[in-house]
């Protein structure tokens, strides 16, 4: 095991990632040199928190449990990949796997236990072994083993434009090119506003893709809105896996604002939305993110912390079990449930989450009575951060008042005097806002240079 590990980086020319080369290493990133061939069986497998690689195109073959256990949610297979071999890419957190139109065989147990798998397709000659798909929960949704393949062989079916997107990355990139039977001069197909097999849209395939570009998300938004809001089998719209992907920041903007100005009384489920990136066990950023977007764009839309911990806590603690939440959630859920969500922002200085670092609670215990003794801890624990905050701020006000109470004398004063000398008059509301502004109240002048000296206190 190399707890030290952060970052891999390997050099060109290396041909081969032997077996168990770095498994059960500790790194977020690796990246593979383009002369690599093959991954070889558990080379990284176990890897935490795994999150970021891109395969080359020149590998030819990638072994049993390679990246088992990683961290990832979007997932391209090298195009001289013929076999995708058993537990390849065994993950909760994966949402999209695509494959290659020439894959020709996909393992016994390929899919195994990839319980939040959701975009994928399958060529129609690709050999399928025995229970490829067992315990993909999400995918189970089409009905039985045999229904599953039906369904991803047949998945764009004269659906043109969705078969595009979903296939991009074995593109290079071409997707928008101006000549005859592109993405561009297919906007007008009618097929483009029909949902596919698993219910759904290009936007939703274009959410999930690895391959991210901003301009094809305002030519969709921009032609076919509705596709913004179109559900899909799983009741989801585009906008949560943007999120669960970990697409750019700017595209979910895109997203947000374009959810506002096309649609702005739309009622999101952000309950929901919040449960399933618990249950796939997301890194805790895109828990945070989702969070931001809901009280920053969408305040009227609450999100029901206590079924989201109730359920937490009831759920099995197995980590292997198909939808328990991981610690890390569990804690997330349990902050954002007991504390007002702006004191995570104001107790910056030393962030809750990390508070809640302290080895005494970070065991969950077996069994539901186990589980509420944890959030009780954690709720004691937040007691002393909510007191603490309430001290804080009522500092910061007192010393707001002074300050603006001093800013006013001396534009009374300046008041006065302009009156004698050039018979001017100034509003006093008029004056006591500028004052406000000057006095650094409106400006976080106080809180960012005074909150960190409370704080020790």
């Amino acid at each position: 095991m190399c707890e030290a590990l952060k970052k891999i980086e390997l050099n060109e020319g290396l041909l081969e990632i032997g077996e168990f080369a770095f498994y059960e290493c500790c790194f977020s990133d690796i990246n593979f040199p383009s002369t690599v061939k093959t991954i070889s069986s558990w080379a990284c497998g176990n890897v935490l928190p795994l999150l970021n690689f891109t395969l080359p195109d020149g590998i030819e073959s990638i072994g049993v449990n390679a990246f088992r256990n990683g961290a990832y949610q979007r997932i391209r297979i090298p195009p001289l990949v013929k076999t995708f071999t058993k537990n390849m890419f065994y993950n909760r957190c994966l949402l999209s796997l695509e494959l290659q139109e020439s894959i020709e065989r996909v393992d016994n147990l390929a899919f195994d236990s990839s319980t939040m798998l959701r975009n994928l397709a399958l060529p129609s000659n690709v050999e399928i072994g025995i229970d490829a798909f067992k315990d993909c929960l999400d995918l189970k949704q089409l009905g039985t083993e045999r229904s599953i393949i039906n369904a991803l062989k047949h998945r764009f079916d004269n659906l043109p434009i969705h078969k595009i997107l979903y296939y991009q990355s074995y593109n290079q990139g071409r997707v928008l090119r101006s000549n005859n039977g592109s993405l561009i001069n297919m906007l007008d197909d009618p097929s483009i506003k029909q949902q596919d097999t698993l219910g759904m849209t290009p936007l939703h395939i274009l959410a999930c893709s690895t391959t991210q570009n901003i301009e094809i998300y305002k030519m969709f938004i921009d032609n076919h809105p509705e596709s913004l809001i179109t559900k899909d089998r799983w009741g989801a719209v585009p906008l949560l896996y943007a999120v669960w992907g970990d697409v750019d920041k700017d595209i979910v903007h895109l997203l947000v604002q374009s959810y506002k100005s096309i649609f702005p009384t739309y009622v999101f489920n952000f309950t929901r939305m919040m449960e399933i990136l618990g249950q796939a066990c997301v890194d805790g950023e895109m828990i945070n993110i989702l969070h931001g977007i809901q009280i920053k764009h969408f305040p009227d839309q609450c999100i029901d912390w206590d079924t989201l911990l109730e359920n937490a806590i009831t759920r099995s603690p197995n980590p292997n079990h198909p939808r328990s939440v991981n610690e890390y959630t569990l804690r997330c859920f349990a902050a954002y449930r007991l504390m007002f969500p702006n004191h995570l922002d104001l107790l910056r200085i030393k962030p809750l989450l990390d508070e809640m670092e302290d080895t005494s609670l970070t065991h969950i215990y077996e069994g539901t009575r186990g589980r509420r003794d944890f959030v009780k801890k954690l709720q004691e624990k937040l007691d002393v951060c909510r007191d603490k905050y309430d001290r804080i701020m009522e500092a910061l006000t007192m010393i707001e008042l002074v300050l603006w109470k001093n800013k006013m004398d001396d534009c009374c004063g300046h008041q006065r005097k302009t009156r004698q000398s050039k018979k001017m008059r100034m509003d006093d509301s008029d004056m006591r806002k500028q004052c406000r502004i000057k006095c650094g109240a409106e400006t976080n002048i106080v809180i960012e240079h005074v909150l960190p000296y409370l704080s020790i206190l």
